[in-house]
């Protein structure tokens, strides 16, 4: 799941902006910082811990429900049909496209979900998560704390309701695994014509996951 699924399918009412960031904490602590989250032991209370430890369960549970290889499914089959056919690894734009694509329907289904989150991430204070950092023996936190502060700052989720842009941060998402190739104008047309119809594609099959 992306970042906002996981705040919304597992957030939960009066609990700590700790525990929220946790929802998010597996993936950031790997993109900000490159470490993995690995907690101290199943009887860890940190509401980080808890957060993340949903995290982890929810991933593994969107990754193996019938809906996640049906979406990628049709998702692949359509692309194969057009110029972006031409962006390697096809089952993985796939997946991110569908990740993404549930983020886009719920910023669409729910208009101040986004803003919501965003407020909750930047109630953490910095000497909570140096905190945290120690408690789990963690490096960097500092570096963890100056880019979530950029990217609460950036409010980047805000890019998946424009069209245009979306096809930037799919790019983005295969420099970061080494495909670090910019797709050409025909490709990005490609995904930009395509999306009212993936979207529309994810959208008729959300209500199996959901």
């Amino acid at each position: 799941m992306n970042f906002l699924s996981h705040y919304y399918f597992d957030k939960k009412n009066n609990s700590s902006p700790l525990y929220h960031l946790g929802l998010l904490f597996p993936d950031f602590l790997k993109h900000f910082t490159l470490q993995r989250f690995k907690p101290l032991n199943e009887h860890d209370n940190h509401p980080i811990s808890i957060g993340a430890m949903q995290h982890i369960e929810r991933d593994a549970n969107f990754h193996s429900h019938a809906f996640f290889d049906e979406m990628c499914s049709e998702i692949a089959a359509f692309i194969d049909k057009t110029a972006a056919s031409a962006i390697p690894k096809t089952w993985f734009l796939a997946h991110i496209l569908l990740e993404m694509g549930i983020d886009r329907i719920l910023m669409e289904n729910h208009p101040n979900l986004l803003d919501e989150f965003y407020k909750e991430l930047v109630m953490v204070k910095e000497d909570e998560i140096e905190s945290y950092f120690r408690h789990n023996n963690l490096a960097q936190s500092s570096v963890f704390f100056a880019k979530l502060s950029k990217f609460n700052e950036s409010r980047w989720l805000f890019q998946y309701l424009d069209d245009e842009k979306l096809p930037i941060s799919l790019n983005h998402v295969y420099f970061r695994i080494g495909l670090s190739e910019k797709w050409d104008s025909d490709i990005n047309i490609a995904l930009v014509n395509s999306l009212p119809e993936l979207l529309n594609i994810i959208r008729a099959g959300l209500p199996k996951y959901v």
